[in-house]
């Protein structure tokens, strides 16, 4: 039986199909013409027992991952140990400099907030500074927080508009996305993820335990593994984010860093981080190709 058919038997007991259903029960030489007793008296039961089946129906496609939806399918998928991935806030890079284009210090916490036509801005919070590859803090630049869950924190990049009060500020303004806004997983995603853990069981460095792991890490999107990529024991992960966009440089080396980090002397296959001791995983984003229409 196809998901779409699951209940649908159940379709058939409609108010109509009842009260005719009903109707032949009653003796022929009974008053059954619409006003008489005996067809105002089963109407009401009629009418309930369509409703009834109505929720059965629904009642039963709850029942499968294959037609269950919302909580009904939270709870399907954690018989399997699997929970729905919540939404996420952006994290972007904020630069910040006087009027004489110094690099200026900003405190946590202060709100910035895009510009907007329409009035409505999207509002982000200095969260912490900005640490260049090396580990170095970054001069007037600063990791900003949406404080709106969601890819709507991704979309926006230019200047900002203080909404607390900074002392000197000469500019200010966003640009790389250091670690993606995600969407409440939809029930589609969710179900193919269900169904994938189900066939596809992680194990010992396979394919489907990289996407495990992946698929953990807020901000993933889509992924792809590329196995013994140049050679054996190497991992190729090419990641995209929740929109199929390329990721920053930033959130490759944050992904980097959790499944295979560098040792002391550089090099990795070390068991550092989740990847297995061996795999020496390198981590990658798309190139965007345009493509012009004439």
């Amino acid at each position: 039986m196809s998901a779409s058919a699951i209940g649908n038997f159940l379709e058939e007991y409609t108010y109509e199909h009842l009260k005719e259903s009903i109707l032949e029960h009653v003796p022929d030489d009974v008053d059954k013409r619409e006003g008489s007793i005996i067809f105002d008296a089963i109407m009401p039961a009629a009418y309930e027992l369509s409703f009834y089946y109505y929720r059965l129906r629904m009642v039963l496609q709850q029942t499968y991952a294959e037609t269950a939806v919302g909580e009904f399918l939270d709870l399907r998928a954690a018989e399997q140990g699997l929970t729905r991935s919540l939404d996420t806030a952006a994290v972007r890079r904020g630069d910040f400099a006087t009027s004489r284009g110094e690099p200026l210090k900003v405190d946590i916490g202060t709100r910035f907030s895009t510009i907007s036509k329409t009035g409505e801005g999207i509002v982000y919070k200095v969260s912490k500074p900005y640490l260049d590859p090396q580990g170095e803090e970054a001069p007037g630049a600063y990791l900003l927080t949406c404080e709106e869950k969601g890819t709507i924190g991704n979309e926006y990049s230019g200047d900002l508009l203080p909404v607390t009060y900074v002392t000197g500020l000469g500019t200010a303004s966003m640009s790389t996305v250091i670690a993606p806004g995600r969407d409440v997983e939809s029930d589609q995603d969710f179900r193919e993820r269900y169904f994938e853990a189900l066939h596809f069981r992680p194990f010992g460095g396979n394919i489907a335990q990289y996407r495990t792991y992946l698929q953990g890490i807020a901000g993933v999107g889509g992924q792809q593994i590329y196995p013994s990529w140049r050679g054996a024991g190497t991992v190729l992960v090419s990641i995209v984010d929740s929109q199929c966009q390329p990721v920053s440089e930033e959130f490759i080396r944050h992904v980097q860093e959790q499944l295979d980090p560098e040792n002391l002397e550089g090099n990795r296959g070390d068991g550092l981080g989740i990847a297995p001791i061996g795999h020496k995983v390198t981590v990658v984003t798309p190139e965007v190709l345009e493509i012009n229409i004439c």
